[in-house]
């Protein structure tokens, strides 16, 4: 059965969206990635939060990319909040050659190396 694996990355940063969906797809991913497409924050955090709940709703993990600077999306927080709650897998991975702090959400994430064939194989067995 295909799964949607939602991707927490810097809206600002849409390199990062296609570099994860090429790495892994290209590994045979079993499913979908899903991503908040819509940049709400002018309607405000509770718009934010809404859009982030809705687009996570359908998904069966959660992976977090973590950059130089993780804190630069406030978001980051709320995303593994509603993960968490929706009691699903939540991993995290470190974009190479980068060494931001991993926000504190996320602590207890499974991490995976920034890996194409680690990161398929462990978000198809979630």
């Amino acid at each position: 059965m295909a799964k949607n694996i939602f991707v927490s990355y810097n809206f600002n940063d849409p390199k990062v969206k296609s570099s994860v969906r090429e790495m892994i797809q290209r590994e045979n991913l079993k499913g979908q990635i899903v991503v908040v497409e819509n940049d709400v924050s002018y309607n405000g955090a509770t718009a934010i939060d809404w859009e982030i709940e809705h687009t996570m709703q359908r998904c069966d993990a959660a992976l977090f990319v973590i950059g130089d600077n993780p804190r630069n999306s406030p978001w980051i927080n709320e995303e593994a909040a509603h993960a968490i709650a929706k009691n699903i897998p939540v991993l995290a991975t470190q974009l190479p050659d980068m060494d931001g702090e991993t926000p504190s959400a996320l602590t207890d994430s499974t991490f995976i190396n920034w890996d194409a064939e680690a990161l398929t194989n462990t978000l198809n067995r979630c």
